[in-house]
């Protein structure tokens, strides 16, 4: 069977080693698990009661001087309103317990999905991310560049539109500094180039 996994091209044995962590049991296992650890913290931030429990303690302390000051009839029905707001409160601390435990697992998720990606040797670093992307604007650039039945003027416009498009994949903005990143951007936009 042909992985690519010995390609000479770089994105070749990139694409062999996706293929490679798409079917990998541990991974994609680790994944489901993350899935179901994150569902687990949704639900939990659902059955928080944010709307009462930063007033829960007051809540408490004013039932149980109610508590205090009745006898008979309203001494029960305060007791049973202090009983009423101390389950919330255990219910909230125990949603808050459950979510931390929940977090902690998916820490731990995390962790082992990097250590089977390591161990897989399929992490790409951002240096050769760069290197990847040099490479296939290059390539991109070269192909451009050989097709003569093409204006000038409109290789330019279509190589500075890719270069646009690469750059805002990587996550860098086009231009020297901070000031100019967003005119840039603009001009890539529109296709206004310069002449290198």
């Amino acid at each position: 069977m042909v992985t690519g996994e010995n390609s000479q091209f770089q994105l070749t044995r990139l694409a062999s080693k996706y293929n490679e962590m798409k079917k990998d049991a541990r991974l994609l296992s680790n994944r489901a698990s993350l899935e179901v650890v994150k569902a687990r913290i949704q639900q939990l931030l659902e059955r928080i009661d944010l709307n009462e429990a930063p007033d829960r303690l007051g809540n408490i302390k004013k039932l149980w001087d109610n508590v205090k000051e009745s006898d008979g009839p309203t001494r029960t029905m305060a007791s049973i309103l202090l009983d009423e707001e101390f389950e919330k409160a255990y219910h909230d601390y125990a949603a808050w317990k459950q979510m931390f435990e929940a977090i902690d697992i998916d820490r731990k998720l995390v962790e082992s999905e990097v250590k089977i990606i390591k161990d897989m040797r399929a992490v790409l670093t951002a240096e050769d991310g760069y290197e990847l992307t040099a490479q296939l604007m290059s390539a991109v650039m070269a192909a451009t560049g050989a097709m003569e039945d093409i204006p000038d003027h409109v290789k330019m416009h279509f190589l500075k539109r890719i270069q646009y498009e690469f750059t805002r994949v990587v996550g860098e903005r086009i231009g020297g500094g901070a000031g100019d990143s967003l005119s840039a951007d603009s001009d890539a936009e529109s296709g206004i180039v310069d002449r290198e």
